[in-house]
């Protein structure tokens, strides 16, 4: 089994009811799409092309599963899937892998998912990326993989928090608005939000395997 394989699997042993996963791996073997949304990115670079593909992809296997089989996925305003009316979704995607979370409305108002590699969060990008508690909290691992393990984790966690907020809110925020802390209960964290808006806390979940991370926020 693959890795995103696994960490969709980890995912879905996990207490988030109404929410489905799907991925795979990015690959030049995923390009049947419909001609519409393909308008959407033919002017892009063959790389994001690939990647614009292989989100569809799966977003389609989930909107098939739900009775959206002719749906086109197409972009709001902002340049963001634009779901099917009482559907929520998010898209995540690395050079190597592609993810997809899709929730219906009466189950949760929004969701963000997102991929992260986990040997990228190095050191020198601690200062722009995380607030001084979540650096401390970096520090103190002496382990230098489990380190930037954790790293990944915590900057996967605020990209799938922009993710859930935006279309609930529009609101732009810095990294260092959301401080995220590992619960102590198994793949649970929580995201402290303090601005620009009012301070709000969210329960997120995580998994992690030997080089990627995988985050989830949804309400």
């Amino acid at each position: 089994m693959d890795e995103i394989s696994q960490l969709i699997a980890s995912m879905n042993a996990l207490p988030l009811p109404g929410i489905q996963l799907a991925g795979g791996i990015v690959s030049d073997d995923i390009n049947q799409v419909n001609e519409t949304e393909f308008g959407l990115i033919s002017s892009a670079g063959v790389k994001r092309q690939r990647e614009f593909l292989c989100g569809r992809h799966y977003a389609h296997q989930i909107l098939d599963s739900m009775g959206y089989g002719n749906f086109v996925i197409s972009k709001d305003e902002k340049g963001c899937p634009a779901w099917p009316d009482g559907i929520a979704g998010s898209i995540s995607h690395t050079n190597d892998y592609c993810v997809v979370a899709i929730v219906a409305d009466e189950c949760r108002s929004s969701v963000g998912i997102d991929l992260a590699e986990s040997g990228r969060m190095k050191p020198s990008l601690w200062g722009r990326l995380f607030t001084q508690s979540e650096i401390s909290q970096l520090k103190s691992i002496e382990q230098p993989i489990e380190q930037m393990r954790q790293a990944a984790i915590l900057f996967s966690a605020k990209e799938a928090f922009y993710k859930y907020d935006y279309p609930l809110h529009q609101q732009q925020y810095d990294f260092t608005d959301v401080e995220v802390t590992l619960s102590g209960v198994p793949h649970q964290m929580h995201l402290y939000i303090t601005g620009p808006g009012p301070s709000i806390e969210l329960t997120g979940y995580f998994v992690a395997g030997l080089t990627h991370v995988m985050t989830i926020v949804a309400g």
